[in-house]
C-alpha cells in the first residue's frame, strides 16, 4: 500500500480498527504516573479478563496506533496510555482511542517547552499542559454496556481538583458530554480511599476501602514512594468498575513489580540499597522522592539527583526549589549528588553539595568513592542517563 503520509495512515486504520470493536476501552492521561497506573490496572484486569495494552511506556503517536492494532475478537478490555509532549498531540492520540474510560493520573507541569513556560504565572494558574490533556475529554464515548462515560480522578491532585471540582459538585457536564464520575484519593468524599501504613520498610504499604464500607483492606508493594498510593487506588477503582474482587485485586497489586526504572529497590554486592526512579522527573514527583528519601532512607541517605528537562524557561525557578527543600530536609551535604547543568547554574548558592555536568563526570567519580552499605536515591529525568552511574553503586 502506498500512502502519501505514513503516520496519518496508522492512525486513521487504528481508528477505524478500534470502531469495529464494542469493547471498554480505558485510556490513561496525565504529566506523571501513566505508565505506573497502567502497569498496574493491567495486572489487576489481567485476573479475569483478556487485556489488550500498552507496552511499555509507547505512548505516542506511533505507540498508541499500534496498540490499538492489537485488539482482536477476543479481547475484553483494552488499556491504552496517552501520552503528549507538543501541542496537538492529545487531539490526535483521544480521536484514535476514543476512551470509554478516562483515567487522570496528575495535572502538574510537564513538557513546559513544547506546551507553554508560563515565568510569570501563578503556579496553580490553567495552564496549556493542563487544556492539552483535557482535549481527551472530547472524545469519550459511552460503552454500548453503561450508559455514560466513566471519568475516574486522582481526587489527592489539586489541578485535577480545581478543574473537575465544580462539575462533580453540581453534576454538570463536562464538555457537553453527560458523565459518570469515580473519585479515588485520601479523603473522605471519594468513592476509593486510601491511606498510607507506617512501616519500616522502604517498601510502601497501603490500605483501601470503597466508600461506605467499613473493612480496610491492606497491601503491601514492592514500590518505594508514598506518592505511588494514588496509582494504587486508581487501580483499585478501575478494577472495582469491572467486578474483581478484593482478593483478587490485593493478589494483584501486590505481586505487581515496578516498571523499569521507576521506583524500584534493588540490592547490589556493594551492599548498598538503590531505589532507582530515572526514567522520569518533573518538580512535583522529585519534590516527593526527595521527601520520602529523607523519611525512610534514615540520615545517611545519599541523593543522586538529575536535572529536571523540558521546563523551559520555569527550569531554574523549580530546580532552585528542590535545592532548597534538600538543605532545609538536612541532608549531609556530601550526600548530595547533583548531574546535569540546571542544577549546576546554582552551585554558587548551594556549594555544600556535589555537581558534576553530565553522567560520564559522575562515574568517574563514583568509581573513585567506592560506594558501599548506603541507601541510595536515584532520580532525573530520561535525557541525564543516571541509569549509566548503577554499575558504580
Amino acid at each position: 500500500i502506498i500512502v502519501d503520509n505514513t503516520s496519518l495512515f496508522l492512525l486513521s486504520f487504528a481508528r477505524f480498527h478500534r470502531n469495529n470493536f464494542d469493547i471498554p476501552v480505558i485510556c490513561i492521561i496525565g504529566s506523571n504516573g501513566k505508565t505506573t497506573t497502567k502497569e498496574l490496572i493491567v495486572n489487576v484486569l489481567k485476573k479475569k479478563y483478556d487485556v489488550c495494552y500498552t507496552p511499555y511506556n509507547q505512548n505516542n503517536l506511533i505507540g498508541v496506533p499500534l496498540a490499538l492494532l492489537n485488539i482482536k475478537e477476543t479481547t475484553k478490555i483494552a488499556v491504552i496510555e496517552a501520552g503528549i509532549s507538543i501541542k496537538g498531540e492529545m487531539e490526535q492520540l483521544a480521536s484514535v482511542i476514543q476512551p470509554t474510560h478516562l483515567v487522570i493520573t496528575a495535572l502538574d507541569e510537564e513538557h513546559i517547552e513544547g506546551l507553554w513556560s508560563h515565568s510569570t504565572a501563578h503556579y496553580y494558574s490553567p495552564s496549556p499542559w493542563i487544556e492539552e490533556e483535557l482535549i481527551a475529554l472530547r472524545y469519550i464515548k459511552a460503552w454500548e454496556k453503561t450508559k455514560k462515560p466513566l471519568i475516574i480522578l486522582n481526587w489527592a491532585n489539586d489541578n485535577i481538583k480545581e478543574v473537575f471540582n465544580a462539575h462533580i459538585k453540581e453534576q454538570r457536564a463536562f464538555s457537553g458530554k453527560e458523565v459518570e464520575w469515580q473519585l479515588c484519593g485520601l479523603t473522605y468524599e471519594c468513592d476509593i480511599i486510601g491511606e498510607v501504613e507506617k512501616t519500616p520498610d522502604p517498601l510502601f504499604a497501603f490500605s483501601w476501602h470503597r466508600k461506605g464500607e467499613n473493612t480496610k483492606k491492606k497491601v503491601q508493594t514492592k514500590f518505594f514512594g508514598s506518592h505511588n498510593i494514588t496509582n494504587f487506588l486508581l487501580a483499585c477503582g478501575v478494577a472495582s468498575l469491572f467486578n474483581l474482587s478484593d482478593e483478587e485485586i490485593n493478589n494483584a497489586l501486590s505481586e505487581a513489580e515496578p516498571p523499569p526504572m521507576r521506583s524500584s529497590l534493588k540490592l547490589t554486592p556493594s551492599g548498598n540499597t538503590l531505589i532507582i526512579d530515572c526514567y522520569n522527573a518533573n518538580p512535583a514527583s522529585m519534590w516527593s522522592a526527595v521527601l520520602e528519601a529523607r523519611e525512610k532512607l534514615g540520615d545517611n541517605s545519599i541523593l543522586i539527583l538529575g536535572d529536571m528537562l523540558e521546563l523551559g524557561v520555569d527550569s531554574p525557578y523549580f530546580h532552585y526549589q528542590i535545592l532548597a527543600l534538600i538543605r532545609d530536609l538536612a541532608f549531609k551535604p556530601e550526600n548530595v549528588f547533583l548531574v546535569g547543568p540546571r542544577f549546576k547554574m546554582f552551585q554558587k548558592y548551594f556549594g555544600e553539595f556535589s555537581y558534576y555536568e553530565d553522567v560520564e563526570v559522575l562515574c568517574q567519580n563514583l568509581s573513585k568513592l567506592r560506594i558501599e552499605n548506603s541507601r541510595i536515591l536515584i532520580k532525573g529525568s530520561r535525557g541525564i542517563q543516571l541509569e549509566k552511574a548503577l554499575k558504580f553503586l
